[in-house]
């Protein structure tokens, strides 16, 4: 049956709307009846009373005449439109006529449209436009939204931009078109030479200045349905900052991408890339990716300071104890050195760092990474391209054949990287790599599930660096706390720390400033190679490093706690507090395993078991409700838990 549909709002023919949407399911014979009471009395479109009478959405209401037309229904707020065409469409014909324009197809203008027989509308757009018109059908809602979200851009961001003077101090910033860096230096607000650049080149260095000012190690610029957001990592923590109009999301992205040298045209598939800013006398390298999603792309800026790399082992947070561990594991002239850590715990800072002192040795250094996230001179630095055949073990070959004495190997992620690390040490190399594990120990375990022979983790690894990242507490700010309750486990798990930070303008009111690593070091000893060898499992291996005195990286979390650099409540939020509960001997401290019925160390029950039955009991149990023997826990203090 032929229908169409007028400007009031109904299906001309042998059908009207309400008869359509009762056919659909979507409306009552009582609603109609009362909708059209309501018609007579105000003289309003029927399709308006039904969407304030809420008998029927915009949605359904458009899905439904759309499909009786035989007509494209659309959500065009889920659509990246080009903004070159809201230039075709000014925003008051847009508005007057209920219609955005999406795309431009076999020399027509598709056109979303409330009414798309409207044929003087469709007429008065194909005139300004000079176009023919393709007309498919969207909600009113769904129009508007789109409207408000891709005209008024230009403002928006300068209001951004003039909002943020105050904000960012007095930053300047130019382009130098040739190479895409940034440069930023000391002059007034944002006019002058940075009022030649275009304006998402100047929203671009705001939100890269501002990070750079906030000391945020990542930039996070996210597309939402209605919004764009951009948040940044400060001392770990996501925090939001800017909420920008959907509409700047394509040429955001272009230009977040020219300055990584990307591909501007490829929205479909990940990318990553590098680029290099300056503030002042400070350089900064950008580590950029991108990555596509359904509600478009999503950028993430990993912001590296150059200057950190000049950072010595006491600065970077290494006890005194710890420096000397890793010294001695650096003089050796051969094998493998591992630092662990999950993504953005400073591994790649850490490295840089203990390979800095062989540039001024005599010695070549080579650093294969993927990609090269510092720029450093004096290190022959190579990135990988697996799409250009440029492999680890490719890269690795051709590096053999240039004399190296160090060679750096980025971060290990699959076979090949561990491989290309461990048997390059074995011929007599001395190889950096990291690898993302939670703790030192946990590095041994992938690298056998990997497919590594014990035999050569054994014998390739020099030793192993476990790291995180925890907040300092603000100087300013920072005060003695309460007094210390006893704590339980003798120490190992205090509960309150000797000093707090309630916050304040320096700390930007959240109490902390700035972050420092905590570790485990474990150096390979005779007899762990041995271990690890004969095929012990990881919780023997934890036993054995324990019983060698090696500080957990809890511990050296809590030292730093007693040292009143950081919190308790910092310490257990970077690492898994339950798996320090559950392996420690209240008595000594040392690691046991889980089924021991007493501390092979001190003799001591151990609080996880029956000494009876050997199931698994709570601290603070008087008595095992298995089998019903008096506990030994009675002799344990419960374990209070510390807040967060």
């Amino acid at each position: 049956m032929e229908t169409t549909i007028s400007s009031a709002g109904k299906v001309e023919g042998k059908k009207k709307l309400g008869d359509i949407l009762m056919e659909a399911g979507l409306l009552t014979k009582e609603q109609l009846k009362t909708v059209l009471l309501e018609q007579m009395k105000s003289g309003k479109r029927l399709g308006e009373l039904l969407i304030d009478l809420r008998f029927v959405s915009e949605s359904q209401l458009a899905y439904c005449l759309a499909s009786q037309a035989g007509i494209l229904f659309v959500d065009p707020t889920t659509i990246n439109i080009s903004p070159e065409l809201f230039q075709l469409v000014p925003e008051d014909l847009a508005k007057r006529h209920l219609a955005v324009p999406l795309q431009i197809k076999d020399d027509k203008l598709m056109v979303a449209m409330v009414d798309p027989l409207d044929f003087e509308s469709i007429n008065n757009l194909r005139f300004h436009t000079g176009i023919d018109i393709q007309p498919v059908v969207a909600a009113r809602r769904e129009i508007l939204e789109t409207i408000d979200q891709n005209y008024h851009l230009t403002a928006s961001i300068e209001q951004v931009l003039k909002s943020s003077e105050k904000e960012i101090g007095s930053i300047m910033a130019q382009v130098i078109p040739d190479q895409f860096d940034f440069v930023f230096a000391g002059e007034t607000g944002l006019s002058s030479e940075v009022d030649r650049m275009g304006l998402l080149e100047k929203l671009v260095t705001y939100i890269l200045t501002k990070a750079i000012q906030l000391n945020a190690s990542d930039v996070h610029i996210e597309p939402g349905k209605n919004r764009i957001w951009v948040r940044y990592r400060l001392d770990g923590i996501l925090k939001d900052d800017l909420k920008l109009p959907k509409g700047v999301q394509y040429q955001l992205m272009s230009k977040v991408k020219a300055l990584a040298k990307l591909k501007g045209a490829e929205k479909t598939m990940p990318q990553e890339g590098t680029a290099r800013v300056m503030m002042g006398e400070n350089a900064y390298d950008l580590r950029i990716t991108i990555l596509p999603g359904v509600q478009g792309e999503k950028a993430t800026i990993r912001i590296l300071e150059y200057s950190k790399i000049g950072y010595d082992f006491d600065q970077l947070g290494f006890s005194q104890r710890d420096v000397k561990t890793v010294q001695l594991m650096l003089k050796k002239r051969k094998g493998l050195i591992l630092v662990t850590g999950p993504t953005g715990t400073g591994k790649t800072t850490t490295l840089y760092r203990m390979v800095k002192d062989y540039r001024a040795k005599g010695n070549s250094v080579v650093s294969i990474e993927n990609p090269v996230e510092y720029r450093i001179d004096g290190i022959n630095q190579v990135q990988v391209n697996a799409e250009e055949g440029l492999t680890y073990a490719a890269a690795l070959n051709a590096v053999l054949q240039h004399d190296p004495n160090v060679i750096l190997i980025g971060e290990i992620r699959d076979t090949e990287a561990a491989e290309v690390a461990l048997r390059t040490a074995m011929r007599g190399y001395l190889v950096f790599a990291s690898i993302p594990t939670n703790d030192a120990i946990s590095a041994i375990t992938l690298l056998i599930n990997l497919g590594i022979p014990r035999y050569l983790v054994a014998s390739a690894i020099i030793g192993i660096i476990g790291q995180r990242l925890v907040r300092v507490l603000c100087p300013s700010c920072k005060t003695a706390s309460a007094p210390k309750q006893e704590p339980s486990f003798k120490d190992l798990i205090p509960e309150t720390s000797p000093l707090k930070a309630p916050g304040c303008r320096e700390c930007n009111y959240t109490g902390y400033v700035g972050r420092t690593g905590i570790f485990e070091i474990i150096p390979f000893t005779t007899k762990l190679r041995d271990l690890i060898t004969t095929g012990i499992t990881e919780s023997e291996i934890r036993t054995a490093t324990a019983s060698l005195g090696i500080t957990t990286i809890y511990e050296d979390g809590i030292a730093k706690v007693k040292q009143g650099l950081t919190t308790v409540e910092e310490v257990t939020r970077v690492i898994e507090i339950d798996d320090v509960l559950r392996t420690h001997c209240p008595q000594c401290r040392r690691y046991i395993q889980m089924e021991f019925l007493v501390c092979p160390y001190c003799a001591f029950p151990s609080p996880y078991v029956c000494s009876s039955c050997g199931k698994s009991q709570q601290p603070g149990w008087v008595i095992c409700p298995y089998c019903r023997s008096k506990s030994d826990h009675a002799k344990v203090a419960p374990v209070q838990r510390p807040a967060g």
